[in-house]
C-alpha cells in the first residue's frame, strides 16, 4: 500500500474511530487524542502483519477482510486505552451525564451500544473488538438498551423532555 493510499484509507475510517472515541470521552480534543493514540498503537503493534498483507491485496475479498482487520484492530486498541484512561475521563462524562442520558451508561455499555446501533458493527466484530464471547456482547447490548430505556422512562415520568 502506497503512502497516499494508506492516508486515504485512514481518512475514510477516521470519522468512525473518532465517533467511538467521543463516546468514551465526550470532549473534542481528548477524543481526538484517544483516536490518534489508538491508531498509533495499532500500527506499531501490527506493522509486520500489515507489510505482509499488503503483498497479498490482489483479490477484493482479501481487501475487504484487510479493511475489517484494520478498523477492528484500531477500535480494539481504542477500547483498551479507554479502559486504561477511564479515570481521567470521569469529569467529562459526569458533565455530559447531566445533559445526555446516554452517559449514564458505563463505558463498556456506551461503546458497545454505540458501535452496534450507530456504527452498525456486527456482534462478531464486537466480539473481536472487545475480546469477549458472543453471549457477553449480546448481554451488554441488551442491558445497555434496558438501562437507557429506564432512564428515559424516569425522565418522562418526571415531566422532563429530551431530544432524540
Amino acid at each position: 500500500m502506497k503512502r497516499q493510499e494508506f492516508l486515504d484509507k485512514l481518512e475514510s475510517i477516521f470519522d468512525t474511530i473518532y465517533e467511538v472515541a467521543y463516546m468514551a470521552v465526550p470532549h473534542d480534543r481528548k477524543a481526538y487524542e484517544l483516536a490518534i493514540d489508538a491508531i498509533s498503537v495499532f500500527f506499531i503493534k501490527e506493522k509486520s502483519v500489515i507489510k505482509e498483507h499488503n503483498r497479498q491485496l490482489e483479490k477484493r475479498i482479501v481487501r475487504k477482510e484487510y479493511n475489517r482487520f484494520i478498523v477492528n484492530g484500531i477500535l480494539r486498541e481504542l477500547v483498551h486505552l479507554s479502559f486504561l484512561r477511564e479515570h481521567l475521563f470521569k469529569d467529562f462524562v459526569l458533565k455530559q451525564s447531566s445533559e445526555h442520558e446516554f452517559y449514564f451508561l458505563s463505558l463498556k455499555e456506551r461503546l458497545t451500544l454505540f458501535m452496534k446501533e450507530k456504527s452498525q458493527f456486527s456482534v462478531v466484530d464486537l466480539q473481536d473488538i472487545f475480546g469477549c464471547q458472543k453471549h457477553e456482547v449480546t448481554q451488554t447490548i441488551y442491558s445497555s438498551r434496558h438501562k437507557l430505556s429506564q432512564v428515559l422512562e424516569r425522565y418522562n415520568s418526571m415531566g422532563v423532555t429530551y431530544d432524540q
